[in-house]
């Protein structure tokens, strides 16, 4: 038995060096630098080859994730964006401020405003499109989760 228990104790040590040591190890690879305040939102592409970022600079950016270059600054907005998300076909941007109750449907090849959703009693804290980018779902500090048709700019 005490041969067996040995044994064990080997085999298990073993297996625990080589389960730690298989472990996928996490690289740093860059830093985007470029907002002036902090970055409270950010959102990939589905493609994986961008990313949308809402600061409290009252901006948003646009990022090339292969480079780090920064491609485009959204400016106009009256207040620190609180939550942005990306559309699957990657042809539009959803952003919410703290300056009102709404949140804005952008192109995001020229940063046009295309329609502004008011329904929300407080701040819109989160967003996100579903799979197929037709429809929206915001959420905010009233307790309330909206559902919104993009296509028609209606819950």
């Amino acid at each position: 038995m005490k041969t067996f228990n040995i044994l064990f104790i080997i085999f298990f040590l073993f297996f625990i060096k080589e389960t730690y040591s298989q472990e996928e190890k996490n690289e740093f690879v860059r830093t985007l630098k470029g907002h002036k305040n902090r970055v409270n939102s950010v959102h990939f592409s589905s493609d994986g080859k961008y990313i949308i970022s809402g600061s409290w600079d009252e901006t948003l950016k646009l990022w090339k994730i292969e480079s780090g270059e920064e491609i485009r600054t959204f400016k106009g907005y009256d207040n620190n964006i609180n939550a942005v998300a990306y559309s699957s076909d990657g042809e539009f941007i959803i952003n919410a401020d703290t300056s009102d109750n709404n949140f804005r449907l952008s192109r995001i090849s020229n940063g046009k405003i295309l329609n502004v959703f008011k329904e929300h009693k407080t701040k819109i804290v989160s967003l996100a499109f579903s799979p197929d980018g037709n429809y929206i779902i915001s959420g905010s500090e009233d307790n309330n989760l909206i559902f919104w048709d993009r296509r028609e700019s209606k819950q």
